[in-house]
């Protein structure tokens, strides 16, 4: 039976809750703190009747009670703070974040968190998945087009969301089973892997100097939601997903499909490749001065692989526009090739 420590008990036991829920099938909750001290949470008709979750809640409360009807399931209680202090603490602050990942990784579900004491109220669905919260997640950094793949390959099946940003720094959310990865893990090597392998022809990677991940550019935004049975983590949590099959299944799935929608980004929404590509060094689009840097042998330093290492700020830079022309040209011819060897 888990408690936690006093600070985060019962955040994690109703996130968790929250999960089991929309994994069988609910696509509704409503959780409130009120401020008599009672919590009550309503759902779908959905029954866990082993849920462990709900069995700890039961064992912890002074008052417990679950009521049902045709269209909702509604469960109330008041933590016994006596024979349970650990559990004294009410932070509905915490469950955001849980609160947040859960929808993310069940599209079109609707989660509500009230709390009536401090007037908090959130209501999260994310009807796109992955692609609505790299939205979110990019808050005022400008994406400059994002790219989403949805698939499954035999029992996994992913959600990936994507978009290099101007200016530095890497943001990740990586999901599995709707869990928080934090650390990442092998879903996120395949999004990595799977992109390298895409540019590798366009960029000229042969095999005797194979175009790898590690060589790309890290300032983007990145979401990536997992399901699949049993998955293998490195440590005894859930911080990093060490699992192959999420990691092969998301690699092959965008080595196939981001150069159609590279192509498709600039057809349609007329982003030259500077922007599409991630920023530009100097007055140089990043595609071109990469291709030579690569070409001329000049990727020793990985302080030469991301533009935005250096001091230099987006906002000084001025366009070239005849030299976007000549790349988008370029790369138009090169996409072109591409799709007539497949």
């Amino acid at each position: 039976m888990y408690f936690g420590t006093a600070d985060d008990a019962l955040s994690p036991l109703l996130a968790s809750w929250c999960r089991h829920l929309l994994a069988a099938g609910t696509r509704e909750i409503s959780i409130r703190f009120q401020k008599s001290g009672h919590i009550e949470v309503v759902h779908g008709t959905t029954r866990l009747d082993s849920d462990h979750d709900r069995a700890v809640i039961a064992a912890c409360s002074e008052a417990f009670e679950e009521r049902a009807d045709s269209n909702q399931t509604t469960v109330s209680f008041r933590v016994d703070t006596r024979a349970f202090p650990m559990l004294s603490v009410r932070e509905p602050r915490r469950l955001s974040a849980p609160l947040r990942d859960a929808a993310t990784a069940f599209p079109g579900s609707v989660i509500a968190l009230f709390d009536e004491a401090d007037g908090l109220e959130l209501r999260v669905r994310y009807p796109h998945g992955s692609a609505d919260r790299l939205l979110e997640e990019a808050g005022v950094r400008r994406l400059n087009h994002p790219f989403h793949f949805v698939g499954s390959a035999g029992a996994v099946s992913f959600d990936v969301a994507f978009s290099w940003c101007n200016g530095p720094g890497l943001q990740v959310v990586a999901l599995t089973n709707s869990w928080r990865n934090a650390n990442g893990g092998s879903h996120v090597y395949g999004v990595w892997e799977g992109i390298a392998a895409a540019l590798a022809p366009l960029l000229g990677g042969t095999a005797g100097k194979p175009f790898t991940q590690e060589l790309l550019p890290r300032n983007a935004v990145v979401v990536v939601s997992v399901h699949l049975q049993d998955p293998h983590f490195g440590p005894a949590t859930r911080d990093c997903l060490h699992d192959a099959r999420p990691r092969h299944a998301i690699r092959d799935a965008l080595q196939q499909a981001f150069v159609a929608q590279l192509g498709q980004a600039r057809l349609e929404a007329n982003h030259p490749p500077w922007q599409t590509l991630g920023g530009a060094h100097g007055n140089t689009p990043w595609i071109e001065r990469f291709a030579a840097f690569w070409s001329e042998g000049r990727l020793d330093g990985f302080a030469e692989l991301d533009p935005w290492a250096h001091d230099e700020h987006h906002s000084t830079l001025t366009r070239d526009p005849e030299l976007e022309d000549a790349v988008q040209t370029s790369l138009a011819h090169a996409l072109s090739l591409v799709r007539k060897d497949d």
